[in-house]
């Protein structure tokens, strides 16, 4: 057990061995590993191996590059930003573009990690189901439900001070 679970120590091996229907007393199983090479107080790290074994599934890296273009206005610098899931080595492109400088927090200066947590939350909120995308045809990727009332108010919905806006009529 010990070497198969590096971080477990004598109390945590004492219960699995509960378990199995064994009683054995934590220092005895102190004693046991450390005459075994094994010291039960110091809990080790997870390799960085066995993080990406236990995690392959779920894992993805990005990266971007850049490649120059020749255009109608001339030489044009594009940057792509790319996926790539590490178990599959599916490659997905996230996003091509000659100036990457359209990300919420272009427009403003994060006043401490909380406040850019916030923004970054806020800006995902917007860009799910207030944005509308060129991609999906110029809709919503997440639609409200029901049906929209012509007749009522539209109405402006602000975010992070007005750097983001979202329009909807207002509620019956």
């Amino acid at each position: 057990m010990a070497r198969d679970n590096r971080r477990w120590g004598y109390t945590r091996i004492r219960g699995a061995l509960h378990n199995l229907g064994h009683e054995v007393a934590r220092n005895t199983i102190k004693r046991i590993l450390l005459e075994n090479g094994f010291d039960p107080g110091r809990k080790k790290g997870m390799s960085w191996r066995t993080f990406l074994k236990a995690h392959w599934g779920a894992v993805a890296a990005t990266d971007f590059f850049s490649i120059e273009v020749l255009t109608r206005m001339g030489l044009v610098r594009y940057f792509v930003l790319f996926v790539i899931d590490l178990k599959t080595r599916r490659v997905d492109i996230a996003g091509i573009l000659p100036r990457p400088n359209g990300e919420c927090l272009a427009q403003i200066i994060p006043l401490g990690e909380e406040h850019l947590r916030d923004a970054v939350k806020q800006y995902a909120e917007h860009y799910h189901v207030e944005r509308n995308h060129q991609g999906l045809d110029n809709r919503l990727i997440e639609r409200p439900h029901g049906v929209i009332n012509m007749n009522s108010a539209v109405e402006r919905h602000e975010r992070m001070g007005g750097i983001l806006n979202d329009y909807e009529r207002r509620a019956a």
